[in-house]
């Protein structure tokens, strides 16, 4: 049972997966929110009238300067971590997570600041890497990927795409 003295922040998010031929991850190095200091998949939270498929290429522009389009939903997750954020204690992280193909090898430069909900705000990545699924631990990437990359060494006809960047 949990501790229901303790408060929550529920935080709502869709996220890319890209793996290429080489068996890397597309993540970005977080510098912001809960994950900081981490490796996470890029994408974020909705802004008001945003659809999914909008939130998530918004996002993964935003975070990476890659152009990209959503292939298929891969999985939705649910975390639960004791990670403080905003005066919270803990964090109940629902994240949804798609495939996502790199349409433009011509990346955009990453802006230091983006527009959210309350304005312009710093962006909460350092930028992307392409790095191998087996190198993730809780000491260096997010639940997140760590579940994802889980995921992926089960799943038998997850599709490896060769991207040229």
């Amino acid at each position: 049972m949990r501790n229901n003295n303790k408060q929550w922040h529920r935080h709502y998010g869709v996220y890319g997966v890209c793996v290429n031929k080489r068996k890397e991850l597309l993540v970005i190095e977080k510098n912001g929110g809960p994950y900081s200091g981490l490796w996470d998949l890029p994408g974020g939270s909705f802004e008001n009238p945003e659809s999914i498929s909008e939130c998530l290429i918004r996002e993964i522009e935003e975070e990476t300067g890659l152009c990209v389009s959503i292939s298929e939903n891969l999985s939705t997750f649910d975390i639960l971590t004791n990670s403080p954020y905003n005066g919270f204690d803990y964090t109940h992280h629902i994240a949804m997570t798609y495939c996502i193909d790199i349409i433009s090898d011509s990346e955009k430069e990453i802006s230091e600041y983006v527009n959210d909900r309350s304005g312009s705000v710093e962006n909460d990545s350092l930028g992307y890497k392409w790095i191998s699924i087996d190198s993730f631990c809780e000491k260096n990437a997010s639940p997140l990927v760590i579940k994802v990359c889980e995921l992926i060494n089960n799943k038998k006809s997850f599709e490896i795409i060769e991207y040229v960047i």
